[in-house]
């Protein structure tokens, strides 16, 4: 668990805003997996700060209540999160926020200023696609760009990449920005991921030997998705890295849930 201190902030568009962090707790900070994702702990109204969830000797009972309560009863508003980049020289760690809904973390990253302080617990779930692999299709929506911009800039220089995007986010607003091969198409975002379906039936599949694929994003589009290449592209699963970001509808999103051990076998 560390304590994080808003140190700089700034606006990307009407729809994300960018939040530079500092803190002595975030001296030993290492995230080297593209999509490593940690939890913050945002206050709810009328809190001056977060409630902490309380921690406990690895093996013992965590003694939380199963609401996302402490024992006490106050709530714990928790969220996860993708670094967008930490500087260990300055000691900066930068987190990009999609301003998407009326929930307590867009509503603290919507009126977040200087000096503000969160809970942070992580990073966790490192990963790093195989190494045989040396082209990379990359989907998702707002939630996902952070990640997708750290694989576009970390990924090898000989290594294509092709993005496939469902936001309102433009080349100015959100720039993704590679010295090798890169092919980005950005599609209006819809309910049930239509536009990126048909962009994946429109696409030439590099060898399946050299593939590996990404998707994040909205749990159910993600899923869509997933058994989409799985059973029309024949794109094998364990070339599959899938995660869901938030679920539509419902205001508690906000859960890094991996997909795939989650699917039944012919899904």
């Amino acid at each position: 668990m560390r304590r994080i201190v808003v140190s700089q902030i700034v606006p990307l568009s009407t729809r994300m805003r960018r939040i530079v962090f500092t803190g002595a707790d975030l001296h030993d900070f290492v995230a080297p997996g593209a999509d490593d994702h940690v939890r913050l702990f945002f206050p709810s109204p009328g809190q001056a700060g977060p409630v902490l969830p309380r921690l406990v000797p690895r093996g013992k009972p965590d003694g939380h209540a199963p609401d996302g309560h402490e024992p006490d009863g106050e709530p714990v508003v928790a969220r996860d999160y993708t670094p967008r980049r930490f500087d260990p020289a300055s000691g900066e760690l930068t987190i990009d926020f999609v301003l998407h809904d009326s929930g307590p973390a867009a509503c603290w990253a919507r009126h977040a200023v200087s000096g503000l302080w969160l809970g942070m617990g992580g990073p966790a779930a490192s990963y790093l696609p195989p190494p045989i692999c040396t082209a990379h299709l990359l989907i998702g929506d707002d939630t996902a760009l952070p990640a997708i911009a750290r694989m576009v800039e970390g990924y090898p220089v000989d290594h294509a990449i092709t993005v496939l995007l469902a936001t309102e986010e433009t080349p100015k607003t959100y720039p993704l920005r590679r010295h090798g091969a890169l092919t980005v198409h950005r599609y209006a975002p819809s309910k049930d991921g239509a536009d990126l379906i048909a962009a994946i039936e429109a696409l030439t599949l590099p060898p399946l030997s050299e593939l590996h694929v990404w998707i994040a994003g909205e749990i159910d589009i993600v899923r869509h998705l997933r058994s989409h290449l799985i059973q029309k592209k024949a794109v094998p699963r364990d070339r599959i890295r899938a995660a869901g970001y938030w679920r539509a509808g419902k205001t508690g999103g906000g859960s890094h849930m991996e997909i795939g051990a989650a699917l039944a076998p012919d899904a």
